[in-house]
C-alpha cells in the first residue's frame, strides 16, 4: 500500500476492492455490512455509521477480508480524525472537504434544539417555583383535621351466669400458642368480685382443625427468603451450557465466540455480531417461551431455565450489545463472566475477542 498516508481509507478499500475484482454487494455479503454503510465506508462518509465504535468494526472487517492489516487502516482512520480536529480548531477547511460527499439541507437543528433547550429551562423554573410555594403554604396553613376513629365497643360482658358456667367448663384440649388462659372451671376458680365466676377472653375464634397458629418463631425472616431465591438463580445458571466455543449450535456449526446473557425476567437486549446490524431479540409471551434444551440452541433466541431467561449468541470476531436494564442480567463470553460497566445501559457496547481471553 505505497501511499497510502495520502488516501483516506475509504479510498484504500475501495481501490483494494475493485482491484481483486469484488463489487459492493459481494463485500457486504463476505462482511455482513449492510451495503448502504459499506458505501458510505467507501466514500469517509463516517457521520452515515452512528459512531466511532462502528466505523473501527467495519475497517477491521473489510481489511481482514482484503488481507489488509487492520489496526494500521484503524490508525490512519485515527490519524484524519485528529487532522480534523486540529484544522477545525484552525478554522481551516477540514479533510472531509476533498472528500464528494453529498450533504442534505433542511430544518435549522441547531437554532431548534437551542429554542427546545430554553423552553425546558423555562419550564423547569416554573415547577420549583410552584412546589417551593406549595411547601410555604403547608408550612404556614393549619393541619388537616385529624378524623378520630373510635375506639371498638367493648364486648358486652353482661352475660348469663348459667351459660357463662356451662361454657367454662369446655376446655379444648390444643389451645393455640399464646392464647388467653381458659377460664377456670365452675367450682375450681377462685372467687371474684363478681361472684366467683369469670367471663372468658375473647380470642377471636376457634382454630380450624388441623390449623396451627403462627408464631413468631414460625416466621421465615426476609433475608432466608432472599438467600434462598439468589440459592436457585445460580443452581439454575449453573444448569446452563457455559456458552463457550465447544457449544454446537441448532446449524450444527461450533463458533470462535459465543455470548451469553441471563436475567431474571424476558431480556430487554439488541445485539449484533461481526458487523451486522443491531437485531433486538424477539420476546414472545410467556407462556410461548421453550425451555432451554440440552443441545440444539439456536443462536439469538430467548429460551427459560427455572426461573431466569437465557439466550445465546454465535460470532467470529465481535459483538456489538446494548442492554435496556442491567438489574440481575448477567453476561458471559465463551464462559467468562464479564462485568456490566456503568453506564452502558442504553449504549452500543462492544465484546471482542480479547475480553474473552484468560
Amino acid at each position: 500500500m505505497d501511499g497510502s498516508s495520502f488516501k483516506t481509507p475509504g479510498q484504500i478499500l475501495r481501490e483494494v476492492r475493485e482491484a481483486r475484482g469484488i463489487d459492493q454487494q459481494e463485500m457486504a455479503t463476505r462482511t455482513s455490512i449492510p451495503l448502504r454503510l459499506l458505501a458510505a465506508l467507501e466514500i469517509d462518509d463516517y457521520e452515515q455509521l452512528s459512531g466511532d465504535l462502528y466505523v473501527r468494526s467495519f475497517l477491521r472487517s473489510c481489511a481482514k477480508e482484503l488481507g489488509l492489516d487492520p489496526q494500521a487502516l484503524i490508525d490512519l482512520y485515527q490519524e484524519g480524525i485528529n487532522a480534523q480536529q486540529a484544522t477545525e480548531a484552525a478554522g481551516e477547511p477540514t479533510w472531509e472537504a476533498e472528500v464528494a460527499v453529498e450533504r442534505v439541507g433542511g430544518i435549522p437543528w441547531a437554532m431548534v434544539l437551542r429554542g427546545a433547550a430554553a423552553v425546558l429551562a423555562v419550564v423547569l423554573i416554573i415547577l420549583v417555583v410552584v412546589r417551593i410555594s406549595n411547601r410555604g403554604d403547608m408550612d404556614s396553613g393549619q393541619t388537616p383535621d385529624v378524623i378520630e376513629i373510635p375506639a371498638a365497643a367493648a364486648p358486652d360482658t353482661a352475660f348469663d351466669a348459667g351459660a357463662v358456667a356451662e361454657e367454662s367448663e369446655v376446655v379444648p384440649e390444643d389451645e393455640p400458642t399464646g392464647a388467653p388462659a381458659a377460664t377456670a372451671v365452675a367450682g375450681e376458680g377462685a372467687d371474684s368480685a363478681a361472684g366467683g365466676e369469670s367471663v372468658p377472653a375473647e380470642s377471636g375464634g376457634e382454630p380450624e382443625a388441623g390449623a396451627e397458629s403462627e408464631t413468631p418463631g414460625d416466621r421465615i425472616p426476609a433475608e432466608d427468603v432472599s438467600t434462598a431465591m439468589a440459592g436457585s438463580s445460580a443452581a439454575a445458571i449453573a444448569d446452563m451450557p457455559a456458552g463457550d466455543p465447544t457449544l454446537i449450535f441448532a446449524d450444527g456449526r461450533r463458533r470462535s465466540l459465543v455470548l451469553r446473557i441471563v436475567g431474571p425476567s424476558p431480556l430487554a437486549v439488541a445485539v449484533a455480531a461481526d458487523g451486522a446490524e443491531l437485531v433486538p431479540l424477539s420476546v414472545p409471551g410467556r407462556g410461548a417461551i421453550s425451555s432451554l434444551p440440552d443441545h440444539g440452541i439456536e443462536s439469538g433466541r430467548l429460551y427459560r431455565a427455572r426461573d431466569r431467561y437465557v439466550a445465546y449468541w454465535a460470532g467470529d470476531d465481535y459483538f456489538f450489545v446494548r442492554l435496556a436494564e442491567d438489574a440481575g442480567v448477567s453476561v458471559s463470553l465463551n464462559g467468562r463472566p464479564i462485568d456490566i460497566p456503568p453506564g452502558v445501559v442504553g449504549r452500543e457496547w462492544e465484546l471482542n475477542a480479547d475480553k474473552a481471553a484468560p
